[in-house]
């Protein structure tokens, strides 16, 4: 059953995604790194504020080091893995760098350390970079003088930005990204002034985009990076908070890979408390993945991965009366959100048959095997099975959510437990609150 599983899910993502690639490979790591954080809300100095960040880079370091050792090309790391989530303005401020443009200036912080005050963080960067001889993308706060007769100019003279940073092997500063679409909690940082499609080349790979976390969710700037450009290979720093149905980090991070036949490596906070977990390295040919809400452990994931040579155009389906879905779109409030809302009423009868389709696999796949239980192995007799079906179905409508501690990409692994409820073998009376199944 399980070969049968796996077969039939491969021909079903092959019938959606049928991609060209090279016969060759580079290897790339993405770190989930759970953050050390700053539980004190007063502003700290700018000295409190470096010791709490060489804590994190510390861990940055010992997992270059691990990649170097496993031949790896490129690290990511996750959005807000340096300083963490300081609440507003004065707090965030000791955290910041000023990040020079690299289109403007050629500069390695590690050769010239002295070149910009404040930068103690991007030359410690560049020299894992350097020092690895690995491309190195790291995700840091941005700090931007301005003066008052900029009608945008923040009231305290400076703008602040969500920054990705990009270093080459060599440990120069290649590429930065400022982040376009902030996430209501953000209101510590500013929209950049223009939108950005930041791309960089590498030997190894070719030409690598960039974008961050919520920016994933519009058009601008992720599909028409990808569309415009015929970028094949995505870096994607997140902070993500898992939320079902639509919003669990593997789920949409995979099937957006899927969709735009792409490799996209993502790197996630682990704050099980925030409900962040889920980094993954997803490409057409495999996606290892790493989701786990129990541990409080960062986990490297290493990976080869193809190069992409196709060059095809993705573009929306669209109907020659109806314009792309992207740009039909009307302003409305969800749940005091300011929010792009869509007419999908002719698409609902596909939305339907794939939620379907996608239960009839899971009642196939996920309930004909035993599963494991704390006495052994128990098999599931049909009520039981009907029952764990719409227990699946119920979690998924309701939001309440599946805990799977996966880290491996052969097989699915996991465990299903009271987030989901208990069902009850009626034979004995034993209700199995814990039970691991494998696919």
């Amino acid at each position: 059953m399980e070969a049968f599983c796996l077969r039939w899910l491969l021909l079903v993502w092959q019938c959606f995604v049928i991609p060209v690639w090279g016969l060759e490979f580079y290897k790339a790591a993405v770190y989930e790194h759970s953050t050390v954080l700053r539980q004190n809300l007063i502003p700290p100095t700018r000295e409190e504020a470096l010791e709490l960040m060489q804590k994190n880079l510390d861990i940055y370091q010992e997992q270059v080091h691990e990649a170097s050792k496993q031949g790896v090309k490129i690290i990511v790391f996750p959005e807000n893995g340096i300083h963490g989530f300081p609440p507003t303005r004065a707090t965030i401020y000791p955290y910041l760098e000023p990040i020079p443009d690299p289109d403007v200036v050629q500069w390695n912080p590690c050769l010239h350390p002295t070149e910009y005050s404040d930068t103690e963080v991007l030359y410690q960067l560049s020299c894992m970079a350097r020092n690895s001889s690995m491309y190195l993308i790291a995700n840091l706060g941005e700090r931007e003088a301005c003066e008052f007769s900029d009608p945008k100019c923040p009231s305290d003279g400076r703008y602040h930005f969500n920054t990705n940073v990009v270093f080459d092997a060599e440990g120069t500063l290649i590429a930065k990204y400022q982040k376009w679409k902030l996430f209501r909690t953000e209101i510590y940082y500013n929209k950049p002034k223009t939108l950005q499609h930041v791309i960089f080349d590498t030997p190894f790979a070719g030409k690598f985009g960039i974008f961050t976390c919520f920016d994933i969710l519009f058009y601008e700037p992720a599909v028409s990076l990808i569309e415009r450009y015929g970028i094949k290979q995505i870096i994607f720093p997140t902070a993500w908070m898992n939320k079902l149905p639509l919003l669990s980090a593997v789920q949409f991070h995979q099937a957006f890979a899927a969709a735009f036949g792409i490799n996209l490596l993502v790197s996630n906070q682990h704050h099980p408390e925030y409900n962040m977990t889920g980094s993954g390295i997803y490409t057409p040919l495999d996606f290892p993945y790493y989701y786990n809400m129990k541990s409080r452990e960062g986990k490297l994931l290493v990976a080869d991965v193809p190069i992409i040579t196709s060059i095809n155009n993705h573009t929306l389906e669209q109907s020659d009366s109806q314009t792309s879905t992207f740009l039909q779109e009307q302003k409305g409030a969800v749940k005091q959100e300011q929010t792009d809302l869509f007419n999908l009423r002719d698409r609902m009868k596909n939305i339907q048959l794939l939620i379907i389709c996608a239960s009839i696999f899971l009642l196939v796949c996920v309930t004909a095997e035993p599963v494991i239980t704390e006495g052994g192995w128990k098999s599931l007799d049909e009520q039981q099975n009907r029952d764990l079906f719409f227990r699946i179905l119920q979690s998924y409508f309701t939001g309440r959510g599946m805990n799977l501690g996966l880290s491996r990409k052969e097989k699915l692994q996991g465990t299903y437990g009271s987030k989901i409820g208990s069902y009850a073998d009626k034979s004995n009376n034993n209700l199995y609150n814990k039970d691991t199944f494998t696919v």
